[in-house]
């Protein structure tokens, strides 16, 4: 659990403080490894087998221990013999053996292997084959033998003769013998996948395919067969499920009645138990996913105790008779591709810890989960979960954390204030909705985190019932009202955050907490409060950071702020205060690490001094109104981000700034500089580079940029630079926002651009950039944004455009040249553009498209702003573009359209607020503009 203590590491929200994610889950060891309890080697039977000794292999080292009476061969026996297993045949000719007592040692061991069937006693593996591999090493006894003395001495001298060869014989046939089972275990191996496992476990990693456990081979023991099914059908939860073959609990059932490894008994209470606990796994979990997990797969659906596959804990219980069983006590498969859960996962009675975070699951919490009373943590955010949980959750008896942020739930969030013993309750950036009414049922909570939702309401008094909540995070909510004084008074309350509500109503900032003992965080921004920053907000006994930005403040900065001397966050930025210069009295607050003024009508310079904030890592100033020099002693100071943005300063970047080797972030937006580029050569951890709209003098150096591939995001806007485009991106592994535009690059757009998968806003708009738009688009799918208007660009849009299914604007007008005729996107608009269904500004004015426009174009539902004027586009408009739901703009002038071809029912979009079409349509003037051929 988190320590309480820990608040020091909170800040981990641009807009707000707390700790982000749980502790890592506990390290539970294996049973198996825990001597005491398991002290015996497991030994199993693999007679029926399909993968022979495969299973015996895996678990003959002395690291996998054994359980003891469940339901596998006795703890030091050996391997048993297979049920169907003969002796050879013992039909030897009397005559010869009696000639035959002086048979060497060799020839003794030869008759034993013989007579024990290729091993001895114990039959040892490989035995399944004796019927058909012993019989070439009989002799045939069937030629009767004449009385004659002569007869009998050619008998004898025969018969010394048959021996010798029968020796050799046997030597030779038993060298055969193990060529010949060598190549059937080869043969089998390869087939079952035995020399494999390692193979198997790598290709899950390498993508997205199909989970095929090997199929169960029909069974020879049908009844066993019919007994595990009887069995797994009485204990199913959703027994509709048993009549589709392809469903989870249909795929488990026909693995556990096949050859199971271990064979277990449905009659034997102990393997009743592991046949529960395997089937709740493979159809609760494994059979649940249509696509392969990305790691933790070892040993499921393969190895016979459920207790060694990957991910799974298991812990020993003792009943009331005394008898010991070892059930499922933990499951960790995190960020593991799991795609969906089914109801059978609520068998695991016994289960106290589950950890499904970070994967791909989609679908709704089972009914089943609720009745878990052993369940004490529960992991499952960052996921795709939605819906409802069930109706009643207070089931879960002995639930202290419930960690599920990050996910759809659409819940009423009182519903989850049922689970009493919950001491950690983080559901945090879902769609809950309901009011806070109830929460005081949560008496031993400490931590409630449900930030971003639809909750409504709004702080309630009984918030201050809870004696040991000490972390409260209800951030971007549509809560409203006022703080009741109660909550102030909260004797455990270290961390309050409401940022992004509608509280306050211009009554000024809330003073009920100015007195807590133990408040060390409170985040009030982005609510409108209104009023000036009160005088007794300087007497906050151990607070450690106040962000109170965008609150409607009016005033000055309060000096009072400078009595906090454990404050180490600040940030009152985007507020209306009066103009004044730097708060003097901030240059004295040294323990101050963040502080952000920026929108604060601050004037004049920095100050000199401002270096004597020796702890500060971030510090914002911009969209303020100061001016002169950049200050050299910055370089001074340990910063991390520095943002200076949209001011009147002048001169050059100081060269002492290349000392900033621990940047992050810098932002010198819209400053007027000039001079050289600022050097970032040393600044290796880079992400961050706002240059825009200054008058730097020369262009980029080779591997300005890409010698920081750390960089996510670049703006390199209206900065006057011209030549090709950089030809290496494809070192840029992590950049997600790239702004080119306004500057004079020519030449082609570079293809290495779509090496960049993380891509997902592209500016080069207003350049002179030429030639075809690269057919790239296979490797942006997180594209969100691409704007290439205002260029001489020239050619189709590519097909591949269908591939960037998270595309929200599109822009691609202006590239033809009128006065030259010259350079136009040409061609029909590609039909894959009907993936888009995410669009919602489509620009291509000004061009040579022609053609009509695709029909498929009517998928883009959400399109708000759709412009193709300017073309020579024919045909009709298609009656599908009526499904444009959330149109808002439409421009079809000066194409070439057919006169009737207008669709009455795009009309009838009510979100639509202009509409001007070609002069050819005939389109109803209460419903269009005037026409406007240009």
């Amino acid at each position: 659990m988190q320590d309480p203590e820990s608040d020091g590491e909170m800040l981990s929200d641009e807009d707000s403080f707390g700790p982000a994610m749980p502790p890592p889950p506990p390290s539970y060891p294996h049973p198996d490894d825990v001597p005491e309890q398991n002290p015996n080697k497991l030994i199993r039977d693999n007679s029926d087998s399909p993968d022979g000794d495969k299973f015996r292999d895996e678990y003959s080292d002395d690291e996998h221990q054994s359980f003891l009476g469940r339901g596998d061969v006795e703890a030091g026996s050996s391997v048993a013999s297979g049920p169907n297993r003969q002796d050879p045949p013992q039909e030897i000719d009397q005559a010869v053996m009696s000639e035959e007592e002086g048979e060497t040692d060799d020839e003794e061991d030869d008759a034993s292997y013989d007579d024990d069937g290729r091993g001895g006693a114990g039959g040892g593996g490989g035995g399944d084959y004796d019927d058909e591999d012993t019989n070439y090493m009989e002799e045939d006894q069937s030629v009767e033998i004449p009385p004659t003395s002569v007869v009998q001495r050619m008998v004898l001298k025969e018969s010394a003769n048959k021996t010798e060869r029968s020796r050799h014989m046997t030597i030779l046939a038993a060298v055969c013998c193990c060529i010949f089972i060598t190549v059937i275990l080869l043969i089998v191996g390869f087939a079952t996948d035995m020399f494999q496992k390692e193979t198997t476990s790598v290709s899950a990693v390498e993508g997205p395919q199909t989970v095929s456990p090997p199929s169960p081979a029909p069974t020879a023991n049908n009844e066993r067969a019919s007994r595990v099914r009887d069995y797994i059908r009485g204990i199913g939860l959703d027994q509709a499920a048993f009549n589709e073959a392809d469903s989870p609990q249909f795929r488990a059932m026909s693995y556990l009645s096949g050859p199971e490894p271990l064979g277990l008994d449905p009659e034997n209470p102990e393997d009743q138990l592991r046949l529960k606990q395997q089937f709740a796994l493979l159809a609760g979990l494994w059979y649940a996913s249509p696509l392969a997990w990305s790691r933790y797969t070892d040993g499921w659906a393969r190895e016979g105790d459920e207790c060694a596959w990957e991910g799974i804990t298991c812990k020993n219980i003792t009943t009331e008779q005394n008898t010991t069983f070892y059930v499922v006590d933990s499951i960790e498969l995190p960020e593991n591709n799991l795609q969906g859960m089914t109801e059978e996962i609520g068998l695991l009675e016994h289960m106290t810890y589950l950890d499904l975070r970070g994967n791909n699951m989609a679908g709704t919490i089972p009914a089943s989960m609720a009745q878990l009373a052993e369940l004490e943590e529960l992991y499952l955010y960052d996921n795709q979960l939605q819906g409802e949980w069930p109706s009643d959750l207070s089931g879960l008896t002995s639930l202290t954390i419930l960690f599920a942020s990050h996910n759809l739930f659409t819940d009423d969030v009182s519903k989850f204030f049922a689970i009493t013993t919950l001491e950690i309750l983080i559901l945090d950036h879902n769609l809950l909705v309901g009011t806070l009414d109830g929460v005081s049922a949560l008496q031993n909570i400490e931590r409630l985190t449900l930030g971003n939702n639809e909750i409504s309401g709004g702080v309630v008094e009984e918030l201050a019932s809870l004696p040991s909540l000490s972390v409260l995070w209800l951030f971007a909510n549509q809560l409203a009202g006022t703080i009741p004084d109660a909550i102030g008074t909260m004797q455990e309350l270290k961390v309050f955050d409401v940022y992004d509500n509608n509280l306050g109503s211009g009554n000024g900032l809330p003073l009920v907490f100015v007195n807590n003992p133990k408040l060390k965080v409170l985040t009030l921004s982005d609510n409108p409060w209104g009023g000036e920053i009160p005088d007794e907000y300087g007497n906050f006994p151990v607070l450690r950071a106040l962000s109170i930005e965008n609150c409607g403040l009016t005033g000055s900065i309060n000096a009072n702020l400078g009595n906090l001397d454990m404050l180490e966050t600040l940030r009152v930025g985007e507020n209306n205060f009066e103009d004044a210069d730097f708060p003097s009295f901030i240059l004295s607050m040294t323990s101050l690490t963040d502080l952000r003024l920026n929108k604060c009508n601050i004037i004049n310079g920095i100050p000199t001094g401002i270096s004597a904030l020796e702890n500060l890592q971030t510090l914002y100033l911009n969209n303020n109104f100061m001016s002169g020099n950049l200050p050299d002693e910055l370089a001074d100071m340990p910063l991390s981000s520095l943002d200076l943005g949209y001011q009147t300063f002048s001169g050059q970047v100081p060269t002492s700034w290349a000392n900033l080797v621990n940047l992050t972030d810098l932002g010198l937006a819209n400053l007027g500089l000039t001079g050289p580029f600022p050097d970032i050569s040393r600044m290796t951890e880079l992400e961050r580079l706002d240059l825009q709209g200054n008058s730097f003098e020369g262009g980029l150096a080779d591997g300005y940029l890409s010698d920081h591939p750390t960089l996510t995001f670049i703006d390199l806007s209206n900065l006057g630079l011209s030549g090709p485009l950089p030809d290496d991106w494809d070192v840029m592994v992590n950049l997600e926002e790239l702004y080119l535009k306004g500057n004079s690059f020519s030449g082609s757009i570079p293809g290495t651009l779509g090496s960049v998968g993380t891509l997902q806003i592209l500016d080069l708009s207003n350049n002179d950039l030429e030639n075809a738009i690269p057919d790239f688009f296979d490797g942006l799918t997180d594209l969100e944004s691409l704007d290439l208007s205002a260029n001489k660009l020239q050619g189709p849009i590519p097909a591949s455009i269908g591939n960037c299914l998270k595309l929200q604007i599109l822009k691609v007008g202006e590239n033809y040249d009128s006065v030259t005729d010259a350079y136009g996107i040409t061609g029909p608009l590609p039909v894959e553009m009907g993936a888009l269904v995410n669009m919602r500004i489509f620009e291509c004015l000004d061009n040579r498209i022609d053609g009509q426009l695709p029909t498929e174009m009517g998928n883009m539902k959400k399109l708000e702003r759709l412009d193709v004027s300017n073309n020579l586009l024919t045909g009709r408009v298609p009656d599908s573009f009526a499904n444009m739901e959330m149109l808002q703009e439409f421009y079809l002038q000066s194409n070439d359209f057919d006169a009737n071809s207008w669709p009455s029912a795009v009309c009838t979009i009510t979100t639509i607020q202009n509409i001007v079409p070609d002069c050819d349509l005939q389109c109803p003037t209460d419903c269009c503009s005037a026409c406007n051929n240009g």
